[in-house]
């Protein structure tokens, strides 16, 4: 049997993961998308708690009350429509640990009225989405990359916990 009559066969394997170029698109995308759904589950609840659930005598803490319910209700729509966006767009786990480290990191350390942390957080996404790529191809790497990750998501909540606690 001689090989000259056969082709050299080249297997390509594809992956369903964006590269890292769109994967910083689509994670502009999921953040902006989630924001909306954020918006939206926070109409809806101020709606039925300004009508129902903070009726308090003194209007200063039913005041508190509707801004402790916009602050959670934002939050927590966002962080929902965030997971469905993710699922959507196929981005993993990590994007969203490696946004929330960025995130909160940027709560600790940054000053919300001055204009360079808006800036900021602006390439939070971005910085995101690069560093939970899986620039390695080894497992083990990627495997270190991703406990180096959850252990700066745990920090910053530390952080983030610590900075809310002493004010």
């Amino acid at each position: 049997m001689s090989s000259k009559g056969k082709r050299p066969t080249v297997r390509v394997v594809r992956s369903d993961r964006p590269d890292v170029a769109s994967r910083i698109a689509w994670t502009y995308l999921a953040c902006l998308l989630s924001l909306v759904v954020g918006g939206l589950v926070l109409g809806i609840v101020h709606a039925f708690v300004s009508s129902y659930g903070c009726q308090l005598s003194d209007p200063d803490a039913a005041s508190s009350c509707q801004l402790a319910w916009v602050i959670v209700s934002f939050g927590v729509g966002s962080l929902a429509g965030f997971g469905i966006f993710m699922k959507v767009f196929k981005l993993d786990v990590w994007v969203w640990c490696a946004l929330a480290a960025l995130g909160l990191g940027m709560l600790v350390v940054g000053q919300v009225w001055d204009w360079w942390w808006w800036v900021i957080l602006l390439l939070v996404p971005a910085a995101a989405a690069v560093s939970s790529a899986s620039w390695a191809k080894a497992p083990h790497a990627r495997r270190v990359h991703h406990v180096v990750l959850v252990a700066v998501v745990a920090l910053a909540a530390i952080g983030a916990g610590v900075w809310f606690a002493t004010g």
